[in-house]
């Protein structure tokens, strides 16, 4: 999908809601407007990456609050446990 394309060439990078909405539907809103609208797409795609999580805590796509999302740049993180 063009939201996951979009979120792996920018891997642990915070992407605000109206960054991807304009991106993937080349459309600029409120990101208001836009949060409303990618919930159930970002919902699917979790779930999709991650299909056995409980209670919620992703950890491959995940909130960062009042910001939007970020793609664990799953690299990072392992070299960091090295």
């Amino acid at each position: 999908s063009m939201l996951l394309q979009f979120f792996m060439k920018n891997p642990g990078k915070v992407l605000s809601n109206n960054t991807i909405y304009q991106f993937v539907l080349s459309l600029h809103m409120s990101e208001k407007l836009a949060n409303f609208s990618l919930k159930p797409h970002i919902f699917n795609l979790r779930h999709k990456l991650e299909p056995n999580v409980k209670d919620g805590k992703f950890e491959i796509l995940v909130t960062k609050r009042g910001l939007g999302y970020v793609l664990v740049d799953s690299s990072k993180e392992k070299s960091k446990t090295a």
